[in-house]
């Protein structure tokens, strides 16, 4: 949330009313002044010189899905001949998270998966044909005789 004071005069006694939606669950907030109370959904500003700016940052979690709506109001105790500046609002709409996909608990994933852009990929077991080689390998030589000169 940005206020600033339009002026001409200092704006004395400033407050922002947001009190947050019950879909909302408080965590922290980070005001450039002030205090905000997150009961009461008050910010207290205080005084607030001609053409400063004032911000409050909120951060909440989730709780539901669907549209949150949020609304702000600003007032003071000094008379503003422009209140059509002094609300503000703005709609979100919150969808459900996807599930979380487990390819390890599945041969081949199933195609919508794919689509999702999840690599499949088939489980093959433990590559013991390979190690063998390996070891034989490893063991006896690779098959090539040396001859001393």
């Amino acid at each position: 949330i940005v206020v600033k004071n339009n002026g001409p005069d200092t704006a004395l006694d400033v407050y922002v009313v947001d009190k947050l939606s019950d879909a909302l669950k408080f965590v922290s907030y980070k005001a450039s002044v002030g205090v905000y109370d997150p009961v009461t959904g008050i910010w207290t500003i205080g005084n607030l010189t001609n053409k400063s700016n004032a911000t409050l940052e909120i951060t909440c979690i989730v709780l539901k899905t669907g549209v949150i709506s949020n609304e702000v109001f600003v007032n003071g105790s000094t008379v503003d001949l422009n209140m059509t500046n002094n609300y503000g609002n703005v709609s979100v709409t919150v969808i459900p998270a996807p599930a979380p996909v487990h390819p390890a608990d599945k041969d081949i994933m199933d195609s919508d998966e794919v689509a999702m852009g999840v690599d499949a990929m088939a489980k093959t077991g433990n590559p013991i044909l390979a190690l063998l080689v390996v070891l034989i390998f490893g063991i006896f030589g690779f098959g090539v005789s040396r001859r001393k000169k």
